[in-house]
């Protein structure tokens, strides 16, 4: 009898030493990631940043094993550690979608009791101004590049391709060959979130990408591709060269692939194009992320609108 109670106590303490293993951080986080590439399937990227500011919390609340133990204070105590060490608002604001994203699974999958994710306050961002291109400076730009090289024609069709359809860098980068109707001067793509939509290409660009593919002597599906050995062109291939034709061209701004996406919009606002067109354009979820980023961007224009109409005496 006693031999039986002794093994029922072992079997009670070792289903709660499992349970509480299966209610850490370290458990439920691998399981996390499986989940945003298996079932949501994200992209790479965005799942690689959810994975480094989650990592990065459990080195600021070491203190916290399991996303059970989490409550408010601990959140309070996170944005005071990064804002010490030097983290601006947009960073914390990366660790609190990350962590909301994860409290989410482990309420809605793990079937967990976890904190309230609305719970999790955002920090306080100010509005950034948007860095874009003028026509001058787009066309000083794509000067620097020298169409005959390899090099410099990838990049040429490259930012033709970002300030013609407003794609995001890894959309660009995701494309292959066969995804371009050419007859249609179109593609889908899937973008940000898993989300399917359509974009549009300019004579221009179809012109440039076209002498760009009748150079091309691999057989790699992918629309950018790297040299020697054919693979697809990743993002950080990029940057060093985008730092490059900026300084040539002498422009003081810093030029990213996302300024280019900027500069579509910009001179669709500019155009007077009507904004829920440019939202899906741009692939916003929200329209209202749409008028935060480009609306009053074109501060020329408000100003000769505020010469123009503002007539009282």
């Amino acid at each position: 009898m006693e031999s039986v109670e002794k093994s029922k106590l072992v079997d009670t303490r070792g289903r709660a030493a499992d349970s509480q293993i299966q209610q850490s951080f370290n458990y439920l986080l691998p399981k996390f990631i499986d989940y945003l590439l298996y079932e949501e399937e994200l992209a790479f990227e965005t799942i690689a940043k959810y994975q480094q500011a989650l990592k990065r919390i459990l080195i600021d609340l070491p203190y916290v094993s399991s996303p059970l133990d989490l409550r408010l204070e601990d959140i309070t105590e996170l944005k005071k550690i990064m804002k010490v060490r030097g983290v601006g608002p947009a960073g914390i604001n990366s660790a609190v979608f990350a962590l909301r994203k994860f409290l989410t699974y482990c309420h809605d999958i793990q079937k967990l009791r976890v904190l309230d994710p609305k719970e999790i306050q955002r920090a306080r961002e100010l509005k950034r101004e948007v860095v874009y291109l003028t026509k001058e400076e787009l066309i000083s730009f794509f000067k620097t590049m020298n169409v005959k090289t390899k090099r410099g024609l990838r990049m040429r069709t490259l930012c033709h391709l970002l300030v013609s359809t407003g794609m995001r860098i890894s959309e660009a980068l995701g494309l292959n060959r066969d995804d371009i109707e050419w007859d249609r001067k179109e593609a889908v793509i899937i973008g940000k979130g898993s989300k399917q939509r359509t974009v549009y290409f300019t004579d221009e660009c179809l012109r440039w990408l076209k002498i760009y593919t009748a150079r091309r002597a691999d057989s790699n599906r992918a629309l950018f591709v790297t040299f020697g050995v054919p693979n697809r062109l990743r993002r950080y291939d990029l940057s060093k060269q985008f730092r490059h034709y900026a300084k040539i061209a002498s422009l003081m701004k810093k030029i990213t692939p996302h300024v280019l996406r900027h500069t579509f919009a910009t001179i669709l606002i500019s155009n007077n194009c009507n904004l829920f067109a440019i939202q899906q354009m741009l692939g916003h979820s929200d329209i209202k992320t749409t008028a935060k980023y480009y609306l009053g961007v074109d501060k020329a224009s408000i100003k000769a609108a505020h010469e123009k109409y503002l007539k009282i005496l």
